[in-house]
């Protein structure tokens, strides 16, 4: 059991905030309110829903190697689910935002960012965990997390890590890079860094996001919603071509991407956080929907013209 991970039955999903000895501290849906439940309870009548992968953060403690304290953000993602199978690449290996990565005398860059096509692979990251760590924090992340959602679950080690960038963020800026812009928290660092974006990437995730996206129904149990004329043009240039049979959902754990026989992509609205599908056909009708409506012979006198 780990930080983030969600549990669900037929009525609740709980995420988990907090881990004891026997009990752990959640929140149930999107309650605001937190409640304290035994661990054999979650066990017996709720069934944990996989995450797409975890991320590991730790501070690295100041030795012979290392000029100060580190602070690494490493996330691995859960080969066993199948989300990370449907990218025409190879499941990727990790992702790694570390802060001493900004270490440099010459660099003219104020932020590293991360080049999220150069994974991390094992013989690194176990260099950087056999460290001697400290306030190591395993969490699981799902599709519709965002770097809110993550903030909020780092609970009190958003404090430790903060002590931790204002004392590195002074030393390298002092002794390495004038030029480096302190960074004055943990969503500063990881937005800037863009660790998030690598995992989007690594998953398919459009990292452009559509702000005006409008519901048909509010109550639509479906999430169903509809797009203007412009909202529509600007979903176009986001995927890059035209959309026809175009449906748009938002997104729910139960829905299996695998199963989608369209083109799809994942929209995240930058404003609420809210994850959508967006299912289309690239060309105006088709062969799926033409094999439907007509036998062989109507097929053949269609498709002669």
């Amino acid at each position: 059991m780990y930080i983030g991970e969600k549990y669900f039955n037929n009525n609740d999903i709980i995420t988990i905030y907090n881990i004891y000895i026997n009990t752990v501290r959640v929140k149930y849906n999107n309650d605001n309110n937190f409640k304290l439940l035994h661990k054999n309870y979650i066990y017996n009548n709720f069934k944990l829903l996989s995450p797409i992968g975890y991320i590991i953060s730790s501070v690295l403690l100041r030795d012979k190697d290392l000029i100060t304290d580190d602070l690494v953000f490493i996330y691995k993602p859960n080969q066993l689910n199948d989300i990370n199978n449907y990218s025409d690449d190879t499941t990727p290996g990790c992702i790694k935002l570390r802060l001493s990565d900004s270490f440099s005398e010459n660099s003219d860059n104020y932020f590293c960012d991360i080049d999220t096509e150069n994974w991390l692979f094992s013989q690194e990251l176990d260099e950087i965990l056999s460290y001697k760590n400290k306030y190591e924090l395993k969490v699981a992340i799902y599709l519709d997390t965002t770097i809110d959602n993550y903030i909020s679950l780092l609970g009190i080690y958003n404090d430790i890590y903060y002590k931790v960038l204002k004392k590195s963020s002074k030393i390298i800026k002092e002794k390495y890079n004038s030029k480096y812009i302190e960074y004055k928290s943990v969503k500063n660092l990881i937005k800037h860094r863009g660790i998030f974006e690598g995992i989007d990437f690594g998953l398919l995730i459009e990292s452009t996001t559509l702000n005006t996206i409008t519901n048909a129904e509010p109550d639509n149990k479906y999430g169903l919603v509809m797009v203007d004329d412009l909202e529509l043009e600007q979903l176009e240039c986001i995927i890059g071509h035209s959309c026809k049979d175009l449906l748009i959902l938002r997104y729910w754990y139960d829905i299996n991407l695998n199963m989608i026989n369209m083109d799809f992509s994942l929209i995240r609205n930058s404003i609420t956080g809210e994850l959508f599908i967006l299912i289309y056909n690239k060309v105006d009708i088709s062969m799926k929907a033409l094999n439907d409506a007509f036998n062989n012979d109507e097929m053949e006198k269609f498709l002669s013209g």
